[in-house]
């Protein structure tokens, strides 16, 4: 389901490495970094417009960092999409919802909606998980690396995969292993 958004994957510096997921703390020395996913109380203090979506997906390193598959989306993703979409009571065409895909990686790219949390940018999901896609992008760094702090709301495949909440902030800490 997620072939053409794992071109995220394929073109960043984590082609190729392996990811280990636990519901416990494990100490792999020699693995890289760990990252941290937790429940959170985090509400966002402000989520852009449709006007500043459209901005948002137009940003500069967004354009250049984009995989070239990323938007090139077939009919028939389109309407599984437009499906999922209705099955969470949305009636939207794909076409409008993907701007704001376009926007959530963009914003963990380029923060325009972040936090601070003791001086450190702390950017969020602009949208609800019904308008967010490949959320694992930015739950494991693929996405927004340079940030060590995250709120992530998971998109509509990882609530249905990976029973993660529907339309909750999940905190993404990651530890930088030496």
């Amino acid at each position: 389901m997620c072939k053409r958004k794992t071109s995220w994957y394929f073109e960043s510096s984590r082609n190729g490495k392996v990811l280990i997921v636990s519901d416990t703390a494990v100490d792999l020395r020699g693995f890289g970094d760990a990252s941290l996913i937790v429940p959170s109380p985090f509400e966002p203090p402000s989520l852009p417009s449709y006007d500043e979506i459209l901005t948002l997906a137009q940003s500069l390193e967004y354009l250049r960092g984009k995989p070239s598959h990323w938007d090139q989306v077939e009919s028939q993703e389109k309407v599984t999409h437009e499906r999922w979409l209705r099955r969470f009571g949305v009636d939207t065409s794909f076409d409008e919802v993907f701007h704001y895909h376009a926007a959530n990686h963009a914003n963990f790219i380029e923060p325009r909606f972040f936090v601070c949390e003791e001086g450190v940018t702390v950017p969020y999901s602009i949208a609800g998980s019904t308008h967010v896609c490949s959320s694992c992008l930015e739950f494991f760094g693929i996405l927004g690396e340079r940030w060590p702090i995250k709120y992530v709301v998971p998109c509509l495949g990882a609530v249905q995969f990976a029973r993660l909440p529907i339309d909750r902030y999940l905190r993404v800490e990651t530890q930088k292993r030496r």
